[in-house]
């Protein structure tokens, strides 16, 4: 069994069952708990608790998965400078929306038309972190992960990322375009911001970031989902090449050019530290790549 389970596309494939099960039982108990008393249909949306639930369901579930199926410390989850990655990787995200929508605004593709009210901020806050955490963890956590030991950094990032956005062609008001979309600006990125620690910290904080400064700040949709509300308000209008259509800002020239941007810089940094795996037919020995740092 252990020698089964070395493989790469078991492992994946296992880790994949094994959060979508533990998020899926969480959901699918809210579901019922609700029929069950319909009175707390008002506090579980407001709260957003099945959200936080699953959050740490996925967490919880990844823990094990990391510990007991492979057989190793956890070290992408090292509590060891986790709070500082996730406030730089916040501020990364959030930069990186709210330049997308300055460039929009020169552009004038953004209009800005005034304030929201703050609540609809808890909201976002909430989704916007349970959404990093689980995506991240399916994502960057394994399928990135898992398939760099094996086939090296570059062909990861390429095979996480079109999987990535091929996931959001799922996603409402989405298409061809913006899945390619997000896989070149999230996917991409992504993979580079986690390159650069090696740990989920920072990724979590730029995803977070991203999402949560364009629904919960700015109030525009979110690959493809309506956005319910944000601080800021605007309209978003013009060339589809600019403003991304219906799916939104994430399917705009701007956003793609500007987190690609970003990821070649995390790409170079992360290449001047070494933190690049070779596919296993290119390394001198059979050892296992070291995921710590």
């Amino acid at each position: 069994m252990a020698r089964f389970l070395r493989f790469p596309l078991v492992r994946i494939i296992l880790g994949l069952i094994l959060i979508v099960i533990s998020t899926g039982l969480v959901q699918l108990g809210f579901v019922f708990f609700q029929r069950a008393v319909p009175s707390a249909r008002y506090f579980l949306s407001a709260s957003q608790l099945p959200v936080i639930i699953a959050a740490a369901a996925a967490l919880a579930t990844y823990y094990w998965f990391v510990r007991w199926i492979e057989r190793r410390p956890v070290t992408e989850l090292s509590r060891n400078g986790s709070i500082p990655e996730l406030f730089i990787g916040a501020i990364l995200g959030i930069t990186l929306f709210a330049t997308t929508v300055l460039i929009l605004w020169i552009c004038g593709t953004y209009r800005f038309t005034g304030f929201g009210p703050w609540q609809p901020l808890i909201r976002s806050l909430v989704v916007a972190s349970g959404g990093a955490v689980i995506e991240e963890i399916l994502f960057r956590g394994i399928i990135f992960r898992i398939t760099e030991e094996s086939l090296g950094s570059t062909i990861a990032v390429i095979i996480s990322a079109v999987l990535f956005g091929a996931i959001h062609f799922l996603n409402p008001n989405s298409g061809i375009l913006p899945a390619i979309a997000i896989a070149l600006e999230a996917g991409v990125f992504l993979a580079a911001a986690y390159t650069v620690t090696r740990r989920l910290w920072f990724v979590f904080g730029a995803h977070f970031g991203w999402n949560f400064t364009e629904g919960g700040i700015f109030g525009l949709s979110v690959s493809g989902h309506q956005a319910h509300g944000g601080l800021l308000q605007g309209t978003v209008d013009g060339a589809v090449l600019l403003s991304g259509g219906s799916f939104g800002v994430e399917a705009s020239l701007v956003a793609i050019l500007i987190c690609l941007s970003a990821a070649v810089l995390l790409f170079v940094y992360a290449h001047r530290r070494r933190r690049f795996i070779q596919p296993f037919w290119r390394r001198p020995s059979a050892s296992v790549p070291i995921t710590d740092h």
